[in-house]
């Protein structure tokens, strides 16, 4: 029995033993398989980061150099595979492109600013040269417009002297004349100079100077005109149709109104054929002021160039407008007309007639007017010898 024990007690301490050692064998191989899978994790973990860190490092260095200074950097490199950082990288060189584009653009544009700003400063330098320049011409201007003027003025004052003076000793002599052929001829020789009169007033108006006689009271229409048709040279050819009855023009305008329709007369008689009439009419408008009307019946003017005359004549000024008797302008008699009528607010149009011809209209305002009884002609002493 004890030795069966004995033996029944060695052999179950060697299989227990055993039993342990395997256990202890299993535990270690247990161990080393985690270490080398905790091993395996770091090691891949690690590979992942740094598949992530470095991508990102080079985006980081490039962008950081291309936000300083862009271009003289150089493209930034990424040698990885084609992913989406790979797609980054590309649209950061091409932002790097770009700005390397603008950078460029922008040196040449300082560059373009800082010779801009030069050649402003000598232009400016220039402006101020042209400046004093033109100052100083126009002040010459201005000197030799006015001693033409007052050439003008003074030619003008002298033959409208030497006019009143002929015409004294013309109507001495037809008074003492009783020839009835010599008095026609002193009546022509009467009639001249009174159109040389209107000449040289031409002058004094293209020097803006007045040289009215100052009548002290109202004068009738009708002699206004009578004496505006005796200043023309074809007299002979004016009707004088209706005019507003015992219509008075006051004083201070007379003797203007008057050269004013003198002028329109002769531009109508000069511009019809020599066997046609022109026509002189007037009216009394309900707003108290008066309309004449100069008709002929001549070969009137394109609708363009009528066009033209009336913008120049509505947008008249005496001051600005040196140039607009010559040339493409209004013409001596219009020019004269206009600047009779802006000097008393009268105002001036042309109008084509249904019949042929042109007809020039003149309203002038209701302040130049006066209604009183009728007076004994007046007379500017233009013609003795009346139409």
């Amino acid at each position: 029995m004890r030795g069966a024990e004995s033996a029944l007690g060695v052999e179950r301490t060697k299989h227990l033993a055993q039993l342990r050692d395997d256990d202890v064998t299993a535990l270690e191989i247990r161990v080393a398989l985690v270490g080398v899978c905790l091993l395996a994790a770091v090691g891949v973990s690690m590979a992942m980061a740094r598949s992530l860190t470095r991508p990102l490092a080079v985006l980081r260095l490039g962008s950081a150099r291309l936000a300083a200074e862009p271009a003289p950097q150089e493209p930034i490199r990424f040698t990885g595979r084609d992913d989406e950082f790979a797609q980054v990288v590309r649209s950061v060189n091409a932002l790097h492109g770009h700005a390397t584009a603008l950078t460029e653009r922008l040196t040449t544009l300082e560059a373009d600013r800082k010779h801009l700003i030069g050649k402003r400063q000598s232009m400016a330098d220039e402006r101020e040269a042209l400046r004093a320049e033109l100052a100083e011409a126009s002040a010459h201007l201005d000197r030799v417009r006015q001693s033409i003027h007052g050439t003008f003025v003074n030619l003008a004052l002298r033959t409208l002297g030497l006019v009143e003076r002929q015409l004294a000793v013309i109507e001495n002599l037809e008074d003492r004349e009783q020839d009835p052929e010599r008095l026609a001829t002193l009546f022509k020789l009467d009639h001249f100079a009174t159109v040389m009169r209107r000449h040289s007033e031409n002058l004094l108006v293209l020097a803006g100077a007045e040289h009215g006689h100052q009548h002290p009271g109202p004068v009738p229409l009708v002699d206004v005109v009578r004496a505006a048709v005796s200043e023309i040279e074809r007299y002979e050819r004016v009707r004088i149709a209706t005019l507003p009855p015992h219509a008075h023009l006051a004083g201070f305008a007379a003797d203007d109104i008057s050269h004013l329709v003198a002028e329109l007369l002769e531009n109508a008689t000069s511009f019809s054929p020599p066997d046609a009439s022109v026509e002189v009419s007037g009216w009394l408008l309900e707003s108290g002021e008066v309309m004449l009307s100069v008709q002929d019946e001549g070969i009137g003017v394109s609708k363009d160039r009528m066009d033209e005359l009336n913008a120049r004549l509505a947008d008249f000024d005496p001051d600005a407008a040196h140039d607009q008797e010559s040339g493409d302008g209004l013409g001596l008699g219009l020019y004269v007309v206009a600047r009779l009528a802006a000097r008393h607010g009268a105002r001036v149009r042309l109008r084509e007639q249904k019949q042929g011809g042109v007809a020039a209209v003149v309203v002038m305002p209701k302040r130049s007017w006066r209604s009183r009884p009728r007076r004994p002609r007046w007379s500017r002493r233009r013609a003795t010898a009346s139409p």
